[in-house]
């Protein structure tokens, strides 16, 4: 983010490893087994830093299905997915 002046934000879905674990932990490596770019997961907290000195824009980091307007539908596309969202503005 030094690189981008203020006013910038960071959008961010990222991979969650503490979300429906045991599911997940064996999705990666089957993953992981096949690609030749390995897929790294990280909990809340982990994806919480890439956010460090940034305003968090509410709700915060949340997984998928919370992000966006309360009340509005969920698809059972993102309802499934095991992953944190954020976005972070550069003041």
């Amino acid at each position: 983010m030094d690189a981008v002046p203020p006013g910038s934000c960071l959008v961010l879905a990222h991979g969650a490893s503490d979300i429906e674990p045991e599911a997940v932990a064996g999705m990666m490596q089957r993953y992981n087994a096949l690609s030749s770019v390995s897929l790294t997961l990280r909990t809340r907290p982990e994806v919480t830093r890439f956010f460090d000195g940034l305003e968090l824009i509410p709700p915060g980091v949340v997984p998928l299905p919370e992000w966006g307007s309360p009340g509005a539908a969920q698809t059972d596309a993102v309802s499934g997915l095991a992953g944190y969202c954020g976005i972070g503005f550069k003041n």
